[in-house]
């Protein structure tokens, strides 16, 4: 991620973060995108067709006792005027994590979100987006079991 996406980022993260500062942003975009660490990580950005930033999130890879290699995604964030961009935007973040999970042999995908969910309440589009592709609904985010990759 550029020093400019970043800034055009950050009030989007501060919609959902408020006291966030731009240098704790900027401390947090450096460490989620550094390169020498051994297990992948970034920040990936959703962007609409006119390349405004329509979403983002974090990720890590990390090894879970029970699942083993799982990734995680946190500090998700969706902005958009219309519900059907909302709605695009967190169906391209569903299927990019698929991408990334596959890509980095992960048996499960961890979806941390930023408040506790209410798991009953299925007409939110977001927890139906998510349950539609697979994603189990828990009191901390989502949780994805994969099947086992090809050998």
């Amino acid at each position: 991620m550029t020093a400019d996406r970043m800034a055009q980022a950050f009030p989007l993260v501060q919609l959902v973060n408020p006291n966030l500062s731009f240098e704790g942003w900027q401390r947090y975009a450096a460490y989620r995108t550094q390169s020498d660490v051994k297990e992948p990580s970034g920040i990936l950005l959703i962007e609409d067709g006119s390349e405004h930033i329509a979403g983002l999130f974090g990720y890590l890879i990390d090894l879970h006792l029970q699942y083993g290699r799982v990734l995680v995604a946190r500090d998700l964030v969706t902005l958009a005027l219309f519900e059907h961009q909302r709605n695009q935007a967190l169906r391209t973040i569903v299927e990019t994590l698929d991408e990334l999970a596959a890509t980095h042999s992960c048996s499960a995908i961890h979806t941390i979100t930023a408040k506790p969910l209410s798991c009953e309440d299925t007409n939110v589009p977001f927890v139906q987006l998510f349950a539609a592709a697979g994603h189990r609904c828990e009191p901390w985010g989502f949780c994805k079991l994969l099947p086992p990759a090809a050998v």
